[in-house]
């Protein structure tokens, strides 16, 4: 309950510490809506330091007391202020030099209130200043250097590893043995915006596939962990549900699974579906956000893309790609194979998000 004087503490703490250094920065650089009174302290101080505001997820805003305000010394705190609150992350929207997010996608999206909600005006004010910068990946998070997979692979040898850590991954979820299965894998928080409202009933439908497995690695909302929980006792034998993050290693799933589901209702960018991609395990997601600029559709005449992506939030047309990828992985093994290359052939490289950063810290 007290995280907006937390926050508000923390930016006069950010702020004096400008005291004790021998010269300011050029910017400062502040992330989601913990330091969005930042950019309007500086200003109420006279200090000349640009800033750069990033949105990693638009849904966290940080509404609370406008007394804060009033106990940080903001002079003109009521235009600021609605119904005595006041709203941290459309403080920094309004106030900072630059808003950035951290995906192109999930810029273009937040014009519409559908995605931003209560800031869609906010965000339109500012659209001239606003940026989209794709997050990269560590080169290290890869297979060829993970130590806990059964066996480490790259380009040269992952059609022979992949099925090693498969059989590997499916003694370790206690579900049934064999490199003939097609297994649908995910690693995340187990919450709404990750799409398990459309996910649950794609599930029912195809596990009545004998040839399918599922398993999940997560936490999150009572009423989905319930739901998973009566679809492993549906399936017990082709169903394993991970409700703690050390339950078991997200790398079995990464290098064990066939395809990863990631059909997230919103996106800003998305991580998992970029080291799948590295582990050549083919994302299956919806098209929205950093999902929609990761991942491209297979074409089997091109033998261009990736993955599958599909755009209505909806069972069907998810159930339908899930399909799609089976009948792919089943009766066509060279463009799965291709597929697998295209993917691990995927870039996402930090050093390109960062000259991307460098030319936004030029323009502020």
């Amino acid at each position: 309950d007290d995280d907006g004087d937390r926050f508000a503490f923390f930016t006069l703490c950010s702020i004096s510490f400008l005291d004790v250094i021998e010269e300011y920065p050029d910017i400062i650089h502040i992330h989601d809506w913990h330091l969005g009174l930042l950019p309007l302290l500086l200003k109420e101080r006279g200090v000349n330091i640009r800033t750069l505001l990033t949105i990693h997820n638009i849904e966290y805003q940080g509404i609370h007391s406008n007394d804060i305000l009033k106990k940080i010394g903001v002079e003109n705190h009521l235009q600021y202020t609605k119904l005595n609150k006041i709203n941290f992350l459309e403080i920094g929207i309004t106030t900072a030099n630059k808003i950035s997010t951290v995906s192109e996608t999930y810029k273009d999206e937040l014009k519409y209130e559908y995605y931003s909600k209560n800031l869609v005006e906010a965000i339109n004010k500012r659209y001239r200043d606003f940026y989209g910068i794709l997050n990269g990946l560590d080169k290290d998070v890869n297979p060829e250097n993970d130590l806990e997979i059964a066996m480490k692979y790259n380009l040269v040898n992952v059609f022979s590893a992949k099925k090693i850590n498969k059989l590997d991954m499916q003694k370790k979820l206690g579900i049934l043995r064999g490199e003939h299965y097609f297994v649908i894998g995910m690693v995340t928080r187990i919450v709404e915006q990750k799409g398990f409202d459309i996910i649950l009933p794609a599930l029912y439908q195809i596990l009545e596939n004998e040839a399918i497995e599922f398993c999940i690695l997560g936490t999150g909302e009572e009423l989905y962990l319930r739901q998973l929980e009566n679809l492993k006792n549906r399936y017990p034998e082709r169903v394993s549900i991970n409700l703690e993050y050390d339950a078991t290693k997200p790398q079995f799933i990464y290098a064990g699974a066939d395809v990863f589901l990631m059909p997230s209702r919103y996106e800003p960018c998305g991580i998992g579906q970029m080291i799948a991609l590295k582990y050549g395990t083919i994302p299956i997601v919806r098209q929205t956000g950093g999902l929609n600029d990761t991942v491209d559709n297979y074409d089997t005449s091109s033998k261009r893309g990736n993955g599958f992506k599909f755009y209505n939030y909806d069972a069907r047309d998810l159930l339908f790609q899930m399909n799609n990828a089976f009948n792919l992985y089943k009766n066509n093994r060279n463009d799965w194979k291709q597929l697998i290359i295209n993917a691990m052939n995927s870039k996402f490289l930090l050093v390109d998000s960062a000259k991307k950063y460098i030319e936004l810290y030029q323009m502020v």
